[in-house]
Parts: C-alpha cells; sequence; structure tokens
C-alpha cells in the first residue's frame, strides 16, 4: 500500500504560494494545514471566520517555530458573482507580484446548507458548486497581470462527472430554477446531477485555452470531512454517517492530494481527470471530442458571470505591439500548412473567418492605417494560399457529408492536438484513407508523423497518448497505426542483412563464447525465473548503460577500450530491447528504434531524421539481447538478472518534467528532439514493446 505521508513528507513547497478555498473544514482545511507543514505560503478562504481563524492556528502549529510562510485567512463568500469577484480580487492582493503557485477549490458539498430548496438556495448551491469554480480561476488567468501564471495549477476537488447526461447550454433554464417550480425537488435534482459534466468541460477548455497553467478535476473518493448535517433528511444523515466510517481522514486525503498536485511524478503523467487511488478518471468522450459543447458551456458560464466579451475587452487593454504580435503570428499560422478554412469554393468561409482575425485588432490603435495594410496583407496572403492549395492539392476538402471522416478525426483529437487546433491536410488524407477501407484503422508513416512531432506540426495530448497508440487502444471505434512505409521497410530490410553478417564475424572471432546452456535455444532475453528473483546491484557496484550502444560499439567498449576488473569485482550492465518474439524486419522493431535514432540524429531543423547508418545503428542496439550480451563478455559469470522496465518509464517521464524548464536553452526543434526521444521510449515501455534489464556480472 503507498504510503502517501511518506511521499509528501520529501516535498519542500517554501517559496510556493497556496490557496485554498472552502478551507475553514474538512479536505480544505487539510490540504492548507499539510501544505503549511510542507513550507508553502498558504490563504484559506471561506465563510466562517471562528473555523478559519482555528484553522490558521493548525497550520501555524504544523509549520513549527521559526517559519517564515505566510499563513492567513479570508473572508470569501462564493454563492454570488459579486462574492466571486471580491474573493479574485483577494487573492490577487494576497499573493502580490509572486502570483500562485497551487489553487485548491473545494467549497461546496453536501455540507451546504439549501434546504428547503427555493430559487434563491439552487441559485446559491449552483454558484457555489459550480460557477466559482469557474470564474474565479478566470478572473485569475484574465487580469492585465495573471494571478495564475505559467506552471500553476487549478483543481476542483469534487465527484467526478457524469456520462451521457444532456446538457444544453443554451437552455434558458440552464440553473433550473424554472424546473424546480414547475415539475418539482427530483426534476431539479435529476438536472442539477448533468452540471458535474460541466465542471469537466469548463477543465478541458480551461487546459487548451491557458495550457501554461494545468487545470484539473479530481475526485476525492470518500472523506470523512465530519462537520454538521443537520440541515439535511434524516436519512441523508444516515448515510453519510455510515460512509464517514469508511472513508479517510482529512489529513489522510491531504497527502494524497498534495502529492498528485506537487510532485514531479505525478506532473509527468500530464492528466486532468484522476482519483484519489491515483488512477486516471475516464471522462464523457464529448469532453475531449465536442469542441461546440465545450465552446458553448464556456460561453453560457461567462455569461451568467457577467462576463461576456471580456476576452475581448481584455486582448485591447494590452500594449499594441503585442497586439500586432499576436495578430500576425495567428495569421501565420492559419497561412501554413493547416489552411482548412481556406478549402472552400466560397467567400462565404473566407470572409467571416477575416473578420474573426480583424478584430484582435485593436480599434484604439493611433494608426488606422496600420489595421488597415495589415488587414489587406492577411486577405492577399489569404487568396495566395487559397490559389495554391486548390492548385495542387484539389481533393482535400472535407465536406460536410463526410461524418465518418469528422469521426475518424476526433478520435485522433483523443491522442495528438493539431497545431492551432486545425488538422493538416496530409492527416484528412489518412482519415479519408480509413474511412474508404472500411477497417477502421487509421494508418500514419512512421517516419512522416516523427518529423511532424519535431516540426511541431501535432504533439501529443498527453505523456500516455504515444502509449495507448502503440497499444492498439481503441477510441470511438478506430485504433491507430503507425507503420513504416516501402521504403523504410526496405532500409529495415537491409539493416536486418547488416546485422545478420556482422553478428556472424563476431560470433567466429569470439573465443569468449559460453557453452550454450548459458543461453536458451531461442536466444530470449528472458533468463531462468530464479535469476529474475536474485538480487541486484548494490551502491558501489558501477554501472555501464548500454541503451542505444550499436553492438559494434559494444564489443569495442569491452575488447578494445580495456573492460578490465580485477577478479571478484562486479559490475552492473544496463540495456534496453524489444520484447521476446520480436523479429528484427517486424513494423514494431523499427517503432522501437524510434529513440535511438532520435537521439543518433543531429538537431538541425532540415532533412530526414535519420541516415541509412544511423538506421543501422539503432536497430542493432534496440536488438540487442541477454545472448548477444553473454556471447560478447569477457569470462564474467552473470550473478543477477532484473527487468527494470517499470523503473526506467518512471525516470523518462520525470525527465520530462525537468526537460520542460530548459526549453529556452535548447531552442525549438532540439528541444523537441530530446523530448520526443524520451516520451517515445516512455510509450514503448507503456505498450510493452520494450523491457529495460540490469545485469550484474563478477570476474571470477
Amino acid at each position: 500500500m503507498v504510503n502517501w505521508h511518506a511521499l509528501t513528507s520529501s516535498l519542500d513547497l517554501s517559496d510556493t504560494n497556496v490557496v485554498v478555498s472552502g478551507g475553514t473544514g474538512g479536505i480544505g482545511a487539510g490540504i492548507a494545514v499539510r501544505c503549511a507543514s510542507l513550507g508553502a505560503s498558504v490563504l484559506v478562504m471561506g465563510r466562517n471566520q471562528t473555523a478559519g481563524d482555528a484553522v490558521v492556528a493548525q497550520m501555524k502549529s504544523a509549520a513549527g517555530d521559526g517559519a517564515t510562510a505566510t499563513l492567513a485567512f479570508a473572508r470569501a463568500d462564493m454563492s454570488s458573482v459579486e462574492g466571486m469577484r471580491a474573493a479574485a480580487d483577494t487573492i490577487a492582493a494576497w499573493a502580490g507580484l509572486k502570483g500562485v503557485d497551487y489553487f485548491y477549490q473545494t467549497q461546496g458539498g453536501p455540507r451546504m446548507d439549501i434546504w428547503p430548496l427555493t430559487a434563491a438556495s439552487v441559485t446559491a448551491a449552483f454558484n457555489v458548486q459550480i460557477l466559482s469554480h469557474f470564474l474565479v480561476p478566470y478572473l485569475l488567468l484574465t487580469r492585465a497581470e495573471p494571478v495564475l501564471r505559467a506552471g500553476a495549477q487549478v483543481s476542483t476537488i469534487m465527484r467526478p462527472g457524469d456520462k451521457g447526461k444532456q446538457l444544453d447550454p443554451a437552455d434558458p433554464d440552464f440553473i433550473g430554477v424554472q424546473r424546480l417550480a414547475e415539475k418539482g425537488t427530483m426534476a431539479y435534482l435529476r438536472h442539477g446531477a448533468s452540471h458535474t459534466l460541466t465542471v469537466d468541460l469548463f477543465t478541458e477548455e480551461f487546459n487548451r485555452r491557458f495550457p501554461a497553467v494545468r487545470t484539473v478535476h479530481v475526485f476525492p473518493g470518500g472523506v470523512a470531512s465530519g462537520g454538521s448535517f443537520d440541515h439535511l433528511h434524516w436519512g441523508f444523515r444516515a448515510l453519510f454517517w455510515v460512509l464517514g466510517l469508511f472513508g479517510q481522514t482529512p489529513a489522510a486525503y491531504a497527502d494524497v492530494c498534495v502529492w498528485q498536485h506537487a510532485s514531479a511524478e505525478w506532473k509527468a503523467r500530464g492528466w486532468h481527470f484522476f482519483d484519489e487511488k491515483g488512477r486516471e478518471v475516464k471522462v464523457d468522450e464529448r469532453v475531449l471530442a465536442d469542441d461546440a459543447l465545450r465552446e458553448g458551456v464556456w460561453a453560457r458560464l461567462l455569461e451568467l458571470s457577467g462576463e461576456k466579451g471580456a476576452m475581448a475587452e481584455w486582448s485591447k487593454a494590452t500594449d499594441l505591439n503585442y497586439q500586432v504580435y499576436l495578430f500576425l503570428s495567428e495569421g501565420a499560422a492559419l497561412l501554413a500548412d493547416n489552411l482548412q478554412f481556406l478549402e472552400s469554393d466560397s467567400l462565404e468561409v473566407l470572409v467571416p473567418k477575416m473578420k474573426m482575425i480583424f478584430s484582435n485588432i485593436p480599434r484604439t490603435s493611433k494608426k488606422d492605417g496600420l489595421r488597415l495594410i495589415l488587414a489587406l496583407l492577411v486577405v492577399v496572403l489569404g487568396f495566395l494560399a487559397r490559389s495554391l492549395l486548390h492548385a495542387r492539392k484539389p481533393n482535400l476538402r472535407i465536406s460536410n457529408s463526410d461524418h465518418e471522416t469528422r469521426k475518424a478525426l476526433e478520435a485522433l483529437l483523443t491522442v495528438l492536438h493539431p497545431r492551432n487546433s486545425r488538422w493538416p491536410p496530409s492527416y484528412i488524407s489518412f482519415a479519408r484513407a480509413a474511412v474508404a477501407s472500411r477497417s477502421k484503422t487509421i494508418r500514419i508513416p512512421l517516419l512522416k508523423f516523427v518529423e511532424d512531432l519535431l516540426a511541431g506540426t501535432i504533439e501529443f495530448r498527453d505523456i500516455g497518448a504515444l502509449g495507448e497508440m502503440m497499444g492498439g487502444k481503441r477510441v470511438y471505434g478506430w485504433r491507430f497505426d503507425l507503420c513504416p512505409t516501402s521504403q523504410e521497410r526496405q532500409m529495415s530490410n537491409e539493416a536486418k542483412d547488416a546485422w545478420a553478417r556482422k553478428w556472424t564475424k563476431i560470433m567466429q572471432q569470439s573465443k569468449t563464447m559460453r557453452d550454450s546452456n548459458a543461453i536458451s535455444a531461442s536466444g530470449s532475453i528472458f533468463p531462468p525465473t530464479a535469476e529474475c528473483k536474485a538480487g541486484v546491484k548494490n551502491l558501489i557496484t558501477p554501472t555501464i548503460v548500454l541503451t542505444g550502444l550499436p553492438l559494434r560499439r559494444l564489443v569495442d567498449l569491452i575488447y578494445f577500450e580495456g573492460l578490465v576488473l580485477p577478479h571478484g569485482a562486479r559490475l552492473a550492465l544496463e540495456f534496453s530491447t524489444c520484447v521476446p518474439n520480436s523479429a528484427i524486419n517486424d513494423p514494431e522493431n523499427l517503432l522501437s528504434a524510434i529513440p535511438n535514432l532520435l537521439r543518433s540524429s543531429s538537431g538541425g531543423s532540415t532533412g530526414n531524421v535519420y541516415s541509412k547508418n544511423q538506421l543501422e545503428n539503432a536497430l542493432e542496439a534496440t536488438n540487442m539481447t541477454l545472448a548477444h550480451l553473454v556471447a560478447s563478455l569477457p569470462p564474467f559469470e552473470i550473478e543477477s538478472v532484473r527487468n527494470v522496465s517499470q523503473e526506467r518509464a518512471q525516470e523518462l517521464k520525470t525527465s520530462l518534467v525537468v526537460l520542460d524548464q530548459k526549453k529556452a536553452l535548447y531552442g525549438g526543434r532540439e528541444w523537441r528532439r530530446r523530448r520526443l526521444a524520451d516520451q517515445w521510449e516512455a510509450g514503448l515501455f507503456d505498450a510493452r514493446k520494450v523491457d529495460a534489464w540490469v545485469v550484474v556480472v563478477r570476474k571470477p
């Protein structure tokens, strides 16, 4: 069982600002106290001054004497829009120039007194349970000086959204006041349950509109949060009493929650929906695929907040130079290789799009001529791009009747994210080909896919997406196949022949071959079970990492670079290899060689990601087995063999978090190359395409 308290005790939250809304009791109070004990400055918000002061006292006790962190309580009432705005202002004033690093939203829940149900009480319930979880982060993100900045996290802690619920953002009775009056309590409660889906929808939309800030919806499971339920019917009181007997304490869940937000290991997972047991929560498929529904919910919540049109006003208030830069960047992106909005034969599509872009230029500009020149420039470029597109690729337009192609692209969207949310023409072609073949399989040329990722044309939706693609996961009935082209297969076969000749020569020349019973007859990398269970290297055992080395480099290392050890000395050798029964000409073999290809290629911005020689070396390294290793070693004894695939996968995911912080150091393509190599290798481990091994040998 995971010791969450021990894990969180390793964290250092000093010099971080934490805000907990609804933090005067239960889950929120537990999180606040735990963060304070780890050195964070914490602002607790709630309605009850007495309870708030008590939590501050607990935080100061947990922080210990001599703590320099700021621990405070501020009164806030989220039952009205005015109260939400005041709460956002309070947070901004408390955080100052540093901003907020973690914003936990725990307000609401069954302790909220809304009975008997009236128009006023159900409106207050909606405001606290739903609208405040949207509006307060929105206000903090859209201030002239955002309080939630790059790297910050926003968390809504409540039960997950229901699947399959009907939700209409245009419903005049979106909150349910009229439904309560006309159809009664049960009709209102059934309708209200759909609003947990609302939370999932705006959570995903936050991540798309503000990708630098991570927004999550977390299910805490059963937590015995205490408090009074006297306002509830006796049946509900009895139910919550029974559930409290089996739930975690707020302090125990606080350890789970803090680890899931502040640890590098958890951040590397990239999940937006998860629970208290460390599992990803699968949301309604519309959350990821239905752009119109998400945007409709977003617009409706803005309208209920009195913030309709706020984004446009916020944009106009920023610096003119930044606006021009933003405008030109968006225009350039639209006119790049994903010009779907220009694929119409009619100006009826083109003109509204141009108007939308023009609106980004502030009307307060002192030089109206600049506005006109930029507008005309985009129009000219748009028509030129449209002409070229139709001249070279006349069959790429998606008709409105092509529903299957749209479904295929929606499935693809669950694992990949195209630049500017517009699919390149080639991916539309892949989807159409899948529809035409009736195979329900979207086939993407492997190295074309790699090159698009390096160029930034597409990106993985999250850190687990590649593993899902490789593992054959079906989404909406569609699966994905990363397949080599005929040319890539030919190069793989040539590399296979070169490998066979090279290995035969090494075998013939080697005078250190062990008896055949030292290696399984099939040459499998799997040693006897007893060896798998043996002890592994200790801290004083030197380790040589062989992952990515071609076989001839390994032989050179051993024989020509003096791998000399005294008698009785131990050496740990770490390497990765394809899973058993994977032949060198298997398409998956090339799939497994991609990380080695990426690490051996330069970070240049032109040309293929590989050469013939690099491909041979990458395939050699990928196909090294325990049999090859034993045959290449001097007369050492194998003491133990251990599969370390899970540890290696976790190391890679953690390294991705560190690499994200060095983006400016490496530059665009080079940073993407390094990131993709780690992403791809982690995906191979997730899909069980490769295994990592540590072999400890001893010189007799």
